[in-house]
C-alpha cells in the first residue's frame, strides 16, 4: 500500500465496553497492542508478521442458520486461531467464536444440529 501523504494521522475510536474490558487483560496482551499501535505510529509495522496464516477445516457437526433455520451453512475452523467461523448460504449471516463457545452451542442447542 502506498501513502499519498505522508503526514496522514490515523485514529481509532475504542468503545466504552472495549475500554473496559482492556483494564482487565493481562500486561503481556498490553504490551502486544502498544506494540502493534507505535508500529503503525511509525511506519514501521509489517503486517506479513501479524497472526498465522488462516488454515480452515469444515466441521463435521453443524448447527442451523439461528436467523433463517437454513441448513445451507458453513462451519469453519482454523486450526491455527482455535476460532470458527459461522456463515450462512441462503441469508448470508455469519458471525465467529471460539472453538470452546462452539462446543458449548452443539451442547445446547442438540435440537438444531444437522
Amino acid at each position: 500500500m502506498k501513502k499519498e501523504n505522508e503526514n496522514k494521522k490515523w485514529k481509532v475510536v475504542f468503545s466504552e465496553e472495549v475500554l473496559k474490558k482492556f483494564k482487565d487483560v493481562p500486561d503481556s496482551v498490553a504490551d502486544e497492542f502498544e506494540k502493534i499501535i507505535k508500529g503503525f505510529k511509525t511506519g514501521k509495522l509489517d503486517p506479513t508478521k501479524i497472526g498465522q496464516p488462516v488454515d480452515c477445516i469444515e466441521l463435521k457437526v453443524k448447527l442451523r442458520c439461528p436467523k433463517c433455520k437454513s441448513n445451507e451453512v458453513e462451519w469453519l475452523l482454523d486450526r491455527n486461531s482455535n476460532e470458527v467461523t459461522f456463515h450462512c448460504l441462503e441469508c448470508s449471516e455469519s458471525f465467529w467464536m471460539t472453538k470452546k463457545e462452539y462446543k458449548n452451542a452443539i451442547k445446547k442447542n442438540p435440537d438444531c444440529i444437522i
